[in-house]
C-alpha cells in the first residue's frame, strides 16, 4: 500500500495501482490462506479508497498547461464519453498507441508514427493477454502462478495506464500518444511480456 499511495501521489495514474493491488493480495497463493488474503486485500481495498477519495474531493486544475482548464477550475467532467459514438474505439487506438510508442519513436506530427505505434501496441497488448491466457489455462502456466503473477500484474499496471491516460487525452488528438512523457508507464506491457 506504501507504494501505491507514493505512485498516486507522484502521478495520476497512481491510482492503477490500487486494482491490482487488491488483486494481486487476492489472487498470489504466497501470502497464505484465503482468509489471510481477503483480510489483506480488504485493508488495502479500505486504504485506496480513502486515498482515491482524498484524491478526487474538491479536485481543482493547480496547473497553468492544463488542456482546456484555467487555474482553480473543477478538473472533473473534461474528458470524452466513452460510449459516445468514435470515442471508445479513439481511447483504444490511443492506449494501444502509448504502448506501440516507445518501439516507434519519430516526428511527433508524424501520421506514419502514430499508425506505426497503435500497430506495435497492438501486437504488444495482444502478446501480454496471451501470455495471461497461458498462465492461466496451461498446465504449466498453472504451476508457474506465483512467478508469473507478479509479471501480470507489472504488466496489468501498464496497461491500466495506457487506458487511463487515454481516456483523458485521447481526445485532443491521437499524434499525443507518440508523446515520449505519457508512455512510461507503458513499457510496464512490454517488461513482464
Amino acid at each position: 500500500p506504501g507504494r501505491a499511495v507514493l505512485g498516486t501521489l507522484s502521478f495520476s495514474h497512481g491510482l492503477a495501482r490500487w486494482p491490482l493491488l487488491v488483486c494481486y493480495l487476492v489472487l498470489q497463493p504466497a501470502f497464505g490462506k484465503m482468509a489471510r488474503r481477503l483480510s489483506m486485500a480488504g485493508a488495502a481495498a479500505a486504504v485506496g479508497a480513502l486515498v482515491v477519495a482524498a484524491y478526487f474531493h474538491d479536485f481543482r486544475n493547480q496547473s497553468f498547461h492544463a488542456y482546456e482548464l484555467q487555474v482553480g477550475e473543477n478538473a472533473l467532467g473534461h474528458t470524452v464519453n466513452l460510449l459516445d459514438g468514435e470515442n471508445f474505439s479513439r481511447v483504444l487506438r490511443f492506449a494501444s498507441g502509448l504502448v506501440g510508442n516507445g518501439l516507434a519513436r519519430s516526428a511527433f506530427d508524424s501520421h506514419d508514427l502514430v499508425a506505426r505505434s497503435q500497430w506495435i501496441g497492438s501486437l504488444g497488448i495482444g502478446g501480454f493477454l496471451l501470455c495471461g491466457l497461458l498462465c492461466c489455462c496451461t498446465g504449466f502456466g498453472r504451476a508457474a502462478w506465483r512467478a508469473s503473477l507478479p509479471w501480470l500484474a507489472l504488466g496489468g499496471f501498464g496497461l491500466a495506464v495506457a487506458l487511463a491516460v487515454a481516456v483523458g487525452r485521447a481526445h485532443l488528438g491521437e499524434h499525443r500518444c507518440s508523446v515520449p512523457r505519457y508512455f512510461v508507464g507503458t513499457v510496464h506491457v512490454w517488461i513482464s511480456t
